[in-house]
């Protein structure tokens, strides 16, 4: 049954955004558009009331715990969670109401709930990208350029420091294996010494970790982010930042003299999910209210991004979370703050911007820099584009900016520029391939043409790409691009991988997964992932590493070009056998839940269409209709 529309309606509605993404899972299921619609315009309504009628902050959460946390509410999260997670987020959420303008605005262009408003604002940037990056340092040679090469990805690994061995397991709340002051569970299953698979990594798992990966000399290391736990309803801003400092001071302790590019994730942001973009007038600094995040994570990260990216990674790091850096000197990382689209940014959703700190401006900008200077570019960030299993009908990045950022980025996967793309935060095993557009169109972009307001004059393809290119100096070398994408079976775009979560949290068994690459031209040619069998360290009392599968080998790939990916997706929806190999991989080899492992035809087409079409939304939903 839809959610009726009273508090009970909304409040879920609210909360599941507050616990965020796959913790909300069980407590809310995508309604229809129209019935999301209607959620989205009466919890607005409902915030305003009660501001109107609460003098003060605390009197507010206090008039809002009243209203949401009741018995029908708790049905389906416990009293203690429910008004934890409003105390946590009230504050914030008062603040960015205060800011915000119209209501409707947030519904219909930033979560394209309801029908559009007609509201279309494109951010001019501050930032002289060309300029920038020019008197960034250039460093030396690290590694042979012939060969192979190999990067450790490290992701979600979500350490505990409050883990407790022998606590329930089984809590009722969103995360469990702790001493909490109210439990009312009756479970009698109990914490192992190791790790369990409803609960975050105790610290010894995160060590061990670290020694495995250490063992094996690479080239550079992507982190893409997550450190903190999920305990997002009692955490705070001190708990974070710590979190998040003790994990890079392990990465920087475990690999001396490696390299390290991090990607800020999620639970790197007090409260949870939300980052606040700052006004483009204060370039550098932040907004006020995040000022506290943008120097914990410039302090945790400079170690290994001032000596790659100079001042100027530093800077767009503390103004919107993201930067470039090179890696060599044909190789440059670009790390984009994917909290900025993220879906349940509270920021996002009451404070509309098209482009959030500018990143999508700065993101285009580089990259055409990049391919001016016949770089290759290695695309990271915690946050993965598109559509995300398992849910039917989610995604974690906002519709409208997960297309931009697509077309910004369509013409230098098409052209090489950008070889590889590695994101987190699922805490599964996929993958999902950018589909060329269902129609196909024709473009020939000159992005140095400009009309006589002096914006960029286009057409076809990707001219919403091509509105950022050259705005306020982003780059001085006309670029052109031409050619045909989409329709006819038109070759794909380009891949994201999604690498696996380290925790276990919820039902994975602990990965990590090491790209191989060309040293040649910076391609990713395979991987390997290894995992930990819980159940048998548990049963052991040691944590035992073990190759999970190899790609190439494990798929029967030639190569990991997007068409290959698009033909294992068919080879999938043909192949039981190795179907089920697939499902064991996404779900991380947990032999024990049975449940997780089943997947039904529609789960099948939906995991088939994923891998097929995932990157984009809209082509996601046109596969599994």
């Amino acid at each position: 049954q839809p959610l009726r529309m009273n508090h009970v309606g909304w409040g879920l509605a609210l909360l599941a955004f507050l616990l965020g993404g796959s913790l909300a899972a069980p407590v809310l299921q995508w309604p229809s558009q129209s019935v999301a619609c209607e959620l989205c315009l009466a919890a607005s309504a409902e915030i305003d009331a009660v501001l109107a009628h609460s003098e003060t902050v605390q009197e507010a959460i206090s008039n809002f715990v009243g209203k949401i946390c009741v018995p029908e509410v708790h049905l389906f999260i416990a009293p203690d969670v429910c008004q934890g997670a409003i105390s946590t987020y009230g504050p914030t959420i008062i603040e960015l109401v205060s800011r915000r303008e119209d209501p409707h605005t947030v519904c219909s262009d930033v979560l394209g709930l309801c029908s559009h408003s007609g509201r279309v604002e494109d951010a001019l940037s501050v930032l002289d990208v060309a300029a920038a990056l020019d008197s960034a340092p250039r460093p030396q040679q690290r590694w042979p350029l012939q060969g192979e090469g190999r990067v450790w990805h490290i992701t979600d690994t979500h350490m505990d420091p409050d883990y407790k061995v022998g606590s329930d397991a089984d809590c009722g709340k969103p995360l469990c294996c702790r001493d909490y002051a109210v439990n009312t569970s009756t479970s009698s299953r109990k914490a192992g010494a190791m790790g369990d698979y409803n609960c975050d990594a105790p610290p010894i798992l995160l060590n061990s970790t670290l020694e495995h990966c250490a063992s094996v000399p690479v080239d550079f290391i992507i982190w893409t982010g997550d450190a903190p736990p999920h305990d997002v309803w009692l955490n705070s801003r001190e708990e974070v930042e710590s979190q998040v400092q003790q994990t890079a001071d392990a990465l920087a302790a475990a690999f001396p003299g490696t390299l390290v590019f991090p990607a800020p994730g999620n639970h790197a942001t007090f409260p949870e999910g939300t980052w606040i973009a700052p006004n483009r007038s204060t370039y550098p600094e932040p907004d006020d209210m995040e000022k506290w995040l943008s120097e914990a994570l410039v302090k945790a990260y400079s170690r290994w991004i001032l000596p790659t990216g100079g001042q100027q990674a530093l800077d767009t790091l503390r103004y919107g979370g993201y930067y470039t850096a090179l890696a060599s000197p044909g190789l440059r990382i670009v790390a984009v703050n994917m909290i900025h689209c993220l879906m349940y940014n509270f920021a996002n959703e009451i404070l509309p911007n098209k482009d959030p700190a500018e990143q999508l401006a700065w993101l285009n900008g580089t990259l055409h820099y990049a391919r001016a200077h016949n770089e290759s570019v290695w695309l990271t960030g915690h946050v993965e584009p598109g559509y995300d299993n398992p849910s039917p009908s989610a995604m974690d990045c906002v519709p409208g900016y997960n297309q931009r950022f697509t077309e910004i980025i369509a013409p230098f996967l098409l052209d090489g520029t950008i070889r590889a793309s590695v994101f987190g935060h699922t805490h599964h095993d996929s993958t999902r391939v950018w589909p060329a557009p269902s129609d196909p169109l024709d473009f020939d972009l000159d992005v140095d043409r400009r009309g006589e307001s002096g914006a960029l004059e286009s057409d076809g393809v990707l001219e919403t790409a091509a509105r950022w290119v050259g705005l306020n100096g982003l780059i001085n070398t006309p670029v052109r691009a031409s050619g045909k994408v989409g329709g006819g079976g038109s070759a794909p775009l380009g891949v994201a991988y999604v690498a696996p979560s380290m925790t276990p949290f919820t039902a994975h068994n602990p990965r990590v997964r090491m790209y191989m690459y060309d040293r040649a031209n910076y391609a990713v040619t395979d991987w390997s992932q290894d995992y930990i069998d819980l159940e048998q360290a548990n049963r052991e009392g040691k944590y035992t590493w073990k190759l999970e599968y190899t790609m190439l080998a494990e798929y029967n790939m030639t190569d990991l070009s997007p068409a290959s990916w698009v033909q294992l997706a068919q080879r999938l929806s043909a192949d039981d056998d190795l179907f089920a190999t697939y499902v064991s991989h996404f779900r991380g080899r947990n032999k024990t839940d049975t449940a997780a492992m089943a997947c039904d035809a529609v789960c099948r087409k939906h995991m088939v269409c994923e891998m097929a079409t995932g990157g984009d939304y809209m082509e996601f939903m046109h596969c599994v209709a």
